[in-house]
């Protein structure tokens, strides 16, 4: 917008500047404010210095820019740079525009710390409040000043590109890389498996626990995601003790008793998105073609939460998230078999497997039963906790045994 509306936005890093340089102001109306109130809002600065800059304002008409090089242990060397000095002058119906943009740049050597500060006035129109909200480190700050400021935030003046996000960088995430892997089943298994093939994914992240209780209690606080379900038939009633949601003591176990829409919600909040059903597999299995997370061994309650021994592994119910460290996938994801089934992006084709392409296949463009994956807490079939099972609910379905975790692209 250039000079019709621009906020202009600078670095602000400088001594003192965030604890007492430049005291905290409320906003006021009075566009006029007295010597009295400017000279205020000068704080710490030299008196002859403060006039200076309201002298500055004052004459100035359009753009002044001032570099100041401070520099030495006791004193203030100070080489004073007028870059751009445009008169004053009418700009139609926009009114009078004034900017005055002062720069301070210094190092202070003697066993005392670099700094450096950079401060950006911009006066902008008639019948402004004066005051300026200046960005420090604990949060911005409100400085009393003269006429009409705008807002002041920091900026680096180069900020190099960031790299790709690291396991460190993407909380609670995993890493999966882009290449092929083994889809589906060859011999065995279910028709809806068949053919076998390699895919090829684009690289990304998954969530490396299940959603819990206590994530989606935060959206839900936050006003994006609708409570789950406590009326449905799988939630209420007989099963009402399977449901997780405002159970004392659940908090790190998965959510359970949302539907579809519901975890797509969760997933939008939190920045992210429900992995499709191949890169749920990829995630589950790697690169190997192993029948499930954990490798060949058979399943049992050393590697997931299932129905061995009783429902839950005996408890009735599922488990914390991340209990099993046995069952962890070849990426380090916890519970891509039991515990609960998960939501997938996709929806459901019998034999989507004979048609789907071999580079990141999205599913079929429409169906009536969207992917889930996984298995649950109940299920005592080894089948069900291959990788390559698959299942699949009405959108609006929910369960006790069906939750979700989220995934996002890598780049």
């Amino acid at each position: 917008m250039g000079l019709f509306g621009q906020v202009v936005s600078v670095r602000l890093v400088a001594p003192s500047a965030c604890g007492g340089l430049l005291p905290q102001k409320s906003p006021s109306t009075n566009t006029q404010a007295p010597r009295a109130q400017a000279d205020a809002a000068g704080g710490g600065w030299p008196a002859h210095f403060r006039a200076w800059f309201w002298a500055a304002e004052k004459s100035c008409g359009a753009v002044l820019r001032l570099s100041l090089v401070v520099r030495g242990c006791v004193g203030w060397l100070v080489t004073l740079k007028v870059l751009c000095f445009l008169r004053e002058r009418p700009w139609g119906d926009w009114g009078r525009v004034w900017v005055l943009r002062l720069g301070f740049e210094g190092a202070v050597r003697a066993r005392m710390k670099m700094w450096w500060l950079c401060l950006c006035m911009v006066g902008l129109g008639q019948g402004c409040g004066s005051v300026v909200k200046v960005s420090c480190p604990e949060g911005e700050r409100e400085v009393a000043g003269q006429g009409c400021v705008a807002l002041v935030v920091e900026r680096p003046s180069k900020e190099p590109a960031k790299a790709p996000p690291s396991d460190g960088d993407v909380k609670g995430m995993v890493e999966v890389p882009a290449g092929q892997f083994l889809r589906g089943t060859r011999g065995g298994g279910d028709d809806d498996e068949r053919p076998q093939r390699e895919i090829h994914l684009d690289g990304f992240w998954i969530d490396k626990y299940e959603v819990t209780v206590d994530d989606y209690a935060r959206c839900v606080s936050a006003g994006a995601c609708s409570e789950p379900s406590s009326s449905a038939k799988n939630c209420s009633g007989d099963f009402a003790k399977y449901n997780n949601w405002g159970k004392p003591g659940r908090g790190k176990h998965p959510v359970n008793c949302v539907d579809w829409d519901q975890a797509v919600a969760y997933c939008k909040w939190a920045g992210k998105r429900l992995p499709t059903e191949a890169q749920w597999e990829k995630a589950a299995r790697g690169t190997d073609g192993r029948t499930y997370p954990w490798g060949e061994a058979e399943p049992s309650c050393e590697y997931a939460v299932m129905g061995r021994g009783g429902d839950g592994c005996g408890r009735e119910s599922t488990w914390e998230v991340g209990s099993k460290a046995k069952g962890v996938s070849p990426y380090g994801a916890y519970d891509m078999a039991g515990n609960v089934f998960e939501w997938t992006a996709d929806w459901y084709g019998e034999d989507y497997y004979e048609q789907s392409p071999a580079r990141n296949p999205m599913g079929p463009e429409s169906g009536s039963s969207r992917v889930t994956r996984g298995a649950s807490w109940g299920v005592n079939f080894d089948a069900h906790l291959r990788a390559a099972d698959r299942s699949r609910s009405t959108p609006s379905g929910t369960s006790y045994n069906l939750g979700l975790r989220c995934a996002r692209s890598l780049n």
